[in-house]
């Protein structure tokens, strides 16, 4: 028997593919794919193959590992646990959506920053919410934060601002306010967001013109703007970057008949509490108390249920 038969005839198979590559490869080289034990015997065959010279090489068989493969995401798995990659901190305008659902802490934190007013910044609030006669720029300071959102559709009328919160998700948010309560108001909305707490929007009142009636008919949470209070010639708190609006729509403004905006009036009865109505039970009225500020709520008349403010 010649020594590539001796290696055919005592190669053991165990069951296992491993092996079986092993025979293979050999049975490849002696008959060129021809399974058949006679062209492996030492003599020249009728097709011409001759036996290989000199000792052939125990066969080695190395195996590759496979790695595991992970499943699918399943009907049960959080995605606020791995919300998969999101845009870095800065990256979005404010107002934009940042992921479909809320974050987890860890992945929220970033996202909450407080910074000096820069040129950039300065520009869009220049003769806008900040003119002639409001404080130096220097003692303000810019906000980003992220907020749970309602889901609203077009804003038309009160019946557009539903009370329901399909369509929400995580947004980018933005408020100047005074250096003095930078710190508070942070530490406020990262709250906020960690428990849902809905928000129509917040972006600067810049983005209009700083008319504070376009502002609250959009339901922008808003903080610094150099304006007196309506109908007197007394400067607002919003002036100094002490006082903040949230959910306007939601919180009006109201003395006797009148409402503003007149797109909250339904929200002018206060005893049938929806997402957003700030009550004393309330999670923003408690954080903003828990910081010392006091509410326009608790105002004899009028009643600014949207108004946060700090002496």
């Amino acid at each position: 028997m010649s020594g590539l038969s001796q290696k055919l005839s005592t190669a053991s198979y165990d069951g296992t593919m491993a092996q079986y590559r092993g025979l293979a490869k050999w049975v490849a080289v002696c008959g060129l794919g021809l399974l058949m034990v006679s062209g492996c015997t030492g003599e020249s065959s009728d097709i011409g193959i001759e036996e290989p010279s000199g000792n052939l090489p125990d066969v080695v068989v190395t195996e590759t590992p496979v790695p595991p493969v992970s499943p699918l995401p399943g009907p049960t798995d959080d995605p606020m646990t791995n919300p998969g990659p999101l845009a870095a901190p800065g990256t979005l305008a404010a107002g934009e959506q940042l992921f479909p659902w809320h974050l987890r802490t860890d992945k929220a934190e970033p996202y909450f920053t407080v910074e000096p007013i820069t040129d950039e910044i300065f520009e869009r609030m220049n003769g806008k919410s900040w003119r002639e006669g409001a404080i130096p720029i220097s003692e303000l300071r810019y906000l980003r934060v992220l907020y749970w959102a309602f889901g609203s559709g077009p804003i038309t009328g009160p019946e557009s601002f539903r009370d329901t919160l399909d369509n929400h998700g995580t947004f980018v948010g933005e408020i100047i306010v005074n250096e003095a309560i930078a710190d508070d108001v942070l530490d406020i909305f990262k709250e906020l967001y960690l428990e849902q707490y809905p928000i129509g929007l917040m972006v600067l009142i810049d983005n209009f013109d700083a008319d504070d009636t376009l502002s609250m008919n959009t339901n922008n949470t808003s903080g610094f703007n150099h304006r007196f209070i309506a109908g007197t010639t007394t400067l607002s708190n919003h002036s100094r970057g002490m006082a903040i609006d949230l959910n306007p729509v939601q919180n009006p403004w109201v003395s006797g008949g009148n409402v503003e905006p007149q797109i909250g009036a339904p929200y002018a009865d206060r005893a049938d509490i929806r997402p957003g109505m700030i009550t004393h039970d309330d999670l923003a009225y408690q954080l903003f108390k828990a910081h010392g500020f006091s509410w326009g709520g608790d105002w004899r008349s009028p009643k600014d249920y949207q108004h946060f403010e700090k002496s």
